[in-house]
């Protein structure tokens, strides 16, 4: 409806709404889910490495320990898509797994940017440790990018009822 400001353009004629699909908002922006994934499975790679030679080192102990527990959870939200194929979607705990899936996009990268924080504290940073943080700083801006990445765009099929014959 014109001037109605509900966003949505009237259907072309001869066919009728069917619902709605999601596209990306540019070509390009099919690019950045794979530099996305590549990034966070690397930032993965850069969060393990870091701390173990954090824990190899008596002063960066701290980090240390902080860098394997955020390993955990940015392993498993980085390497679910393998995870979900692996487990399918039936059964208790794979439905589990599909809320973790679900945290996604700007959650996730809301997640990852709190996580960096802690690695550029004063008192218990390391080079290392800095190193991570920036990977985990650019994949949850990844991440929040992510939300503005797709459209949603009505789709439509043809209205049979206006050729339907007698």
């Amino acid at each position: 409806m014109p001037g109605s400001g509900s966003g949505s353009a009237p259907a072309p004629s001869g066919m009728i709404a069917s619902g709605f699909s999601y596209v990306n908002r540019h070509p390009k922006c099919k690019m950045l889910s794979y530099v996305r994934t590549a990034i966070g499975i690397f930032t993965v790679l850069v969060i393990y490495s870091s701390a173990m030679s954090s824990l190899l080192t008596v002063t960066a102990f701290p980090i240390g320990i902080y860098l394997v527990v955020i390993g955990i959870p940015t392993c498993m939200l980085e390497f679910g898509v393998i995870i979900r194929m692996c487990c399918g979607t039936e059964g208790p705990l794979c439905k589990v797994f599909a809320l973790v899936l679900g945290f996604d996009r700007w959650q996730r990268g809301c997640l990852y940017i709190v996580f960096a924080v802690v690695c550029f504290l004063p008192s218990i940073s390391t080079m290392s440790g800095k190193m991570a943080g920036i990977f985990l700083l650019i994949t949850g801006i990844l991440y929040v990018v992510k939300t503005f990445q797709k459209k949603k765009v009505p789709t439509y099929v043809p209205d049979l009822s206006a050729h339907s014959v007698p």
